[in-house]
């Protein structure tokens, strides 16, 4: 209890109501498990000193919200962070089920279920680093070994490492980082190992694009949508209000590069493709395989797998909201709203990494694993993974919703469509979802 005790009914209480009042805080404020304290500031001590301790610990103070959901050996905890500008990158302890749990990641934009390679336990925790730019969220799992039958599963694991990252590739462990170098690796069998990550590319910056855009316009009637094509080659990026013929148009756009790496582009070899900054949303094909949904947030995505020796084509579609175009076509409804920063602004860098086996890291020196045994299979907890992650999703969807997006897209006029707009939209499915998501 914060501050002062309740003494008096709020309003008009009827007789001995006061009275009833102040008898039933001194009964609460005489259990044991109760404390009054004076101030907020006061109130982690005093749930420490009972003995209460959070099941989420932050290294330092950071705008990092979670929510915690538990099913039948599983814990699954989600991230966001709540900062409009800084990022959240330090190592963040988890208590649930650590004994014989290990730490999943699971991807809310691809699906993917990975196991984490990197972490350390200590004192009933599992700490793990933990990297999310502004709005960015994040979804972890703590469960046994084997829990997801498609993940990894590792004997040893890394605690501490120099490089970028630690991953898991075919049951072993690998370093990944973006600079050739030599990096020191700790592991949970206690031994250091050294490995060397060759020469690595250097970074590219992508300006060259050429641009084929789709402009919607209304038709002949309220059920008619005209698209017209345009064609540009650009050799820098800039939103389409800065393109003459692009200013007042909405609709989707394709940009396409290409990029050529050499002969020794192969095994030991990958590249992420940070987009910068994207209005609104977009997806990612190379060389004709289109990627899995990448974070609309932080729109950096792993194209490493998709790469290969010569000339690699890129293309992001990017689909934009109606505004640009109703200010026209209905300027005496929509005219005094301004034009928004459709496009793929950039700036888009080509960046990539080297990728090294740690060498004997699959066993412990004496040949056995540090990892819990399994004890559920997969499959008898798959519908309770399900259920479990399901009832998430409002507390997910409330807490991850983009505040960035709020702020800059909440005015689009995906929803203000209707038939009196004389532009009835007529939009594929997958267009039709992308831009209705932000309505």
């Amino acid at each position: 209890m914060v501050g002062q005790a309740p003494d008096h009914v709020p309003g008009n209480p009827e007789p001995g109501e006061n009275e009833q009042l102040r008898a039933v805080v001194d009964e609460i404020l005489d259990q044991s498990s109760v404390q009054q304290v004076e101030s907020e500031e006061d109130v982690l001590e005093a749930l420490t000193s009972q003995g209460i301790q959070p099941t989420v610990e932050h290294a330092e103070p950071a705008p990092l919200l979670n929510a915690r959901r538990a099913g039948e050996d599983v814990n699954y905890y989600f991230l966001y962070n709540g900062s409009d500008s800084n990022t959240v990158n330090q190592t963040v302890s988890f208590t649930g089920n650590s004994s014989k749990g290990v730490p999943y990641s699971l991807n809310p934009w691809t699906g993917d279920i990975t196991r984490i390679a990197s972490y350390e336990k200590s004192n009933g925790q599992i700490k793990t680093p933990i990297t999310l730019a502004p709005d960015e969220s994040a979804i972890l799992a703590i469960a046994p070994q084997g829990w997801y039958e498609g993940s990894e599963r590792l004997e040893i694991h890394a605690t501490d490492t120099q490089a970028d990252e630690v991953v898991a590739v075919d049951g072993e462990l690998a370093i990944q980082d973006t600079q050739s170098g030599t990096y020191t690796t700790k592991l949970s069998n206690g031994t250091t190992v050294e490995t060397k990550i060759g020469n690595v590319p250097d970074m590219r910056t992508l300006s060259n694009w050429d641009l084929t855009v789709e402009d919607w316009q209304p038709g002949d009637s309220v059920t008619e949508t005209n698209i017209v094509e345009h064609e540009i080659e650009l050799d820098t990026l800039k939103p389409w209000k800065n393109i003459s013929e692009l200013q007042d148009i909405s609709g989707v756009g394709r940009y396409s590069t290409t990029i050529e790496l050499d002969d020794g582009w192969t095994g030991g070899y990958g590249a992420y493709l940070d987009l910068g900054d994207v209005f609104d949303t977009f997806q990612v094909t190379v060389n004709g395989q289109q990627l899995t949904a990448v974070d609309q947030v932080n729109p950096v995505a792993d194209i490493g797998p998709y790469l290969e020796s010569g000339i690699n084509e890129i293309e992001v579609e990017v689909a934009t909201t109606l505004n640009n175009r109703l200010r026209v076509a209905q300027p005496d409804r929509y005219g005094d709203r301004s034009r928004q920063s459709y496009g793929l602004l950039g700036p888009v860098k080509f960046i990539p990494y080297g990728q090294t086996e740690i060498r004997n890291s699959s066993q412990n020196s004496n040949g056995s694993s540090d990892e819990p045994e399994e004890t559920d299979d997969a499959d008898d907890i798959y519908w309770d993974r399900v259920m479990t992650m399901t009832a998430m999703i409002p507390t997910m969807t409330m807490m991850g919703m983009s505040t960035r997006m709020m702020k800059t897209k909440m005015m689009t006029t995906t929803a203000t469509v209707t038939t009196e707009t004389a532009m009835t939209m007529a939009l594929s499915t997958k267009t039709a979802t992308r831009m209705v998501i932000h309505s």
